[in-house]
């Protein structure tokens, strides 16, 4: 059985993924609807919008944190 801390670890990860690049955002948006189709038939306690917005919030993050470390110049 998949735990809630199992869930957030995949959310973590979807997350890391999905903020390296576009083309990955849209690739791990897909995962993470499959994978929320899956939790959700598994476990009828999972909260589907819970996992979404950990995911999305976390994504959110690491862009922001990316971009902030982008525009820092390089210092030798």
């Amino acid at each position: 059985m998949i735990t809630r801390k199992d869930y957030q670890a995949i959310a973590k990860m979807l997350a890391v993924v999905g903020a390296e690049s576009q083309e990955n955002r849209t690739a791990t948006d897909k995962v993470a609807e499959k994978l929320a189709d899956y939790f959700a038939v598994t476990n009828p306690r999972f909260d589907r919008e819970r996992f979404t917005s950990a995911y999305q919030v976390g994504w959110a993050i690491l862009r922001a944190v990316k971009r902030v470390e982008e525009s820092r110049p390089v210092t030798v």
